[in-house]
């Protein structure tokens, strides 16, 4: 989870998921991507406190991109 803020620069990146069967097993609404969060500190204080960033699946629906959090049950 991203909880706070979010260091002064980071970028942005999009990417292309695994094979759908796979995804399939294991998402309920499969994502299409992946929305990446880098985040460029430049102080160990700073990585320490935020990280290398945050992943998250994403899809379309309704001409829109929303998060994927449906995962199945088991």
């Amino acid at each position: 989870m991203v909880g706070g803020g979010l260091p002064e620069t980071y970028d942005i990146e999009i990417s292309e998921l695994g094979p759908r069967a796979e995804l399939e097993k294991v998402y309920a609404v499969v994502p299409e991507k992946q929305l990446n969060i880098r985040f460029r500190t430049s102080t160990p204080e700073d990585k320490a406190k935020y990280g290398l960033g945050k992943g998250f699946p994403i899809a379309r629906a309704s001409e829109a991109w929303f998060f994927v959090v449906c995962i199945k049950s088991t």
